[in-house]
């Protein structure tokens, strides 16, 4: 349906149509690197993921290890931008409260004070990259 529409010129009118035409070579060029770049990522998931998710089958006390670290991994930088609201229990003791986010920081700003914090309060020290942050940002 789509390359009908595109055909029959309905959509020439269009502002990303004009762009195209102005400038296809850096829009193929571009497409390249991102299907290359999805691929790549692709790779590396299947390389490190398939091992792994072979490992939690067949290991639970491995499994619930993994599990925790990459929640662990996940949830700090998401609650670290986008804040947090609501009950929480920590440590036996409820809290209800909220804490906003830290989205006007930038990745490295942000990754500077999440490592800090790890490293003085948290149970193991912990750098925090921010290509790490990024890529939450971008998921969000």
């Amino acid at each position: 349906a789509i390359g009908a529409l595109l055909w029959s010129g309905a959509w020439n009118e269009l502002s990303i149509i004009k762009e195209y035409e102005n400038r296809a070579d850096a829009f193929w060029r571009e497409g390249r690197i991102h299907v290359a770049l999805a691929f790549g990522s692709l790779a590396a998931a299947t390389v490190i993921g398939i091992p792994i998710g072979i490992l939690c089958f067949r290991a639970p006390k491995v499994r619930a290890s993994i599990l925790n670290a990459l929640n662990v991994l996940q949830t700090i930088p998401s609650i670290a931008l986008f804040g947090l609201s609501g009950p929480i229990e920590v440590r036996g003791e409820t809290w209800n409260l909220t804490m906003p986010g830290w989205a006007q920081l930038s990745d490295q700003e942000l990754a500077d004070v999440l490592s800090y914090v790890t490293a003085e309060w948290g149970p193991e020290p912990r750098h925090v990259a921010a290509e790490e942050l990024a890529r939450v940002r971008s998921q969000q």
